[in-house]
């Protein structure tokens, strides 16, 4: 009964062991997918770094514990090369995930060098390996072992001082495999005995590391949101500062004439109406000559209100230049364009206008109205509407005036 007992029992053990170890290579292996996926998406090699670092553990513990010779059986020649290849890999990896998650060359950080130094040691580890020098490649391991977690948890802590948040993250995990690392480093130099935590320690710490460098993977990704996020909005600021008057917050010529362009085409392919209506402040020097350049801003600024509250929407008002203002008017005929234009007119004309000392201020608009007719260029129709208004300026301001041509 006692030896079926022990044969129960050991049985039992193989069991759990088995499935602790299933489970942790399908936790490494679906970390491993997913952060393939997002440095697909993302184009950062931080993550294709993490992922061939796990993959290189994944292929270290599966030959150190033993699993590949029970799968695959033996094989003299390679079982403790491929170890030392697994191994190196984790170091140089893991040093270039760690250096570039951190930002180290970026940042001109001297800590880039001491990492391109680890991996050094990596290679070194690998071709010690494969040269068959096993006790070279073990201590250069082991060494490397406490050396590396050790300086990726100083590293990390300097980066999270200096600003970088997601840092943490990284010093938190290693700080985890470090003393997994340790404990294994020390049993393989003799320091500690082999017991169940030092000869799994490493995979344990592996385990939890994976958790919180995913962790850590995520908190990149939504700080690098973050700041795409306000790099596009600094980018359509810069479009809107560029395309846009700084004085009425109204379009400029630029952006007029590339409009005007795109609604003729699209008017014209959709055989649709599309008209321009171009005005003009009426002795508007004298207003700058007798109350200053500064009240004449405060007349601009009122026009462009009054013209902003008589568009309809889909209208675009652009300063054209000086006390020139231009409006497109996308399927909209002319003669409903001129009713516009003169309820602009009027609306200006009573409005109450001021300048810097408080003193009223009289004056009006006069104004041009053009009908874009099929390939015609923005040139054109400005320019038609243009003369439009001189006729009104002709026939005593104050007007509207439509395009001789209709």
């Amino acid at each position: 009964g006692l030896v079926v007992s022990s044969a129960i029992e050991l049985a039992r053990k193989d069991i759990l062991y088995y499935l602790a170890y299933g489970v942790f290579y399908g936790l490494l292996m679906a970390f491993v997918v997913y952060n393939f996926f997002l440095f697909i998406s993302l184009r950062d090699r931080a993550y294709l770094y993490y992922v061939i670092y796990v993959l290189a553990g994944i292929v270290w513990q599966f030959w150190v514990q033993g699993q590949a010779k029970t799968c695959l059986g033996t094989i003299p020649a390679w079982d403790m090369r491929i170890m030392w290849l697994g191994l190196g890999s984790m170091i140089i990896w893991g040093a270039a995930f760690a250096g570039a998650f951190l930002g180290l060359k970026a940042s001109g950080s001297r800590l880039s060098a001491a990492f391109d130094a680890a991996a050094a040691a990596g290679v070194a580890v690998i071709a010690a390996g494969m040269a068959g020098w096993d006790a070279a490649a073990e201590v250069l391991a082991h060494a490397m072992g406490i050396a590396l977690p050790l300086l990726i948890v100083a590293a990390a802590v300097y980066r999270f001082a200096m600003g970088n948040k997601p840092a943490i993250y990284l010093a938190a995990a290693w700080a985890v495999l470090a003393a997994g690392a340790l404990s294994f480093s020390f049993m393989g130099i003799g320091l500690l005995p082999a017991t169940f935590w030092t000869v799994h320690g490493v995979a344990f710490g592996m385990a939890i590391e994976t958790v919180l460098l995913s962790m850590a993977l995520a908190e990149r990704v939504r700080r690098l949101s973050v700041e795409r996020s306000q790099f596009q909005r600094m980018q359509d600021r810069y479009l809107e500062l560029s395309i846009t008057d700084e004085l009425t917050g109204l379009y400029n010529r630029r952006y007029l004439l590339s409009r005007l362009q795109s609604e003729a085409e699209h008017a014209q392919r959709l055989e649709q109406p599309l008209c321009l209506i171009f005005l003009d402040l009426d002795d508007f020097k004298s207003v700058n000559d007798s109350l200053g350049h500064a009240s004449g801003d405060l007349v601009l600024k009122d026009l462009a209100d009054e013209i902003r509250s008589t568009m309809r929407e889909g209208d675009v008002a652009c300063r054209f230049g000086g006390e020139e203002f231009a409006i497109v008017m996308p399927g909209i005929r002319l003669r409903d364009a001129a009713t516009a234009a003169e309820r602009l007119r009027t609306g200006f004309e009573e409005r109450p206008k001021r300048g810097i000392g408080g003193d009223p201020i009289k004056i009006t608009i006069s104004l041009g109205v053009a009908q874009a007719s099929g390939g015609e260029s923005p040139e054109d129709i400005i320019a038609r509407a243009d003369q439009a208004m001189y006729r009104a300026k002709e026939r005593g301001k104050n007007r509207v005036e439509l395009d001789a041509g209709a």
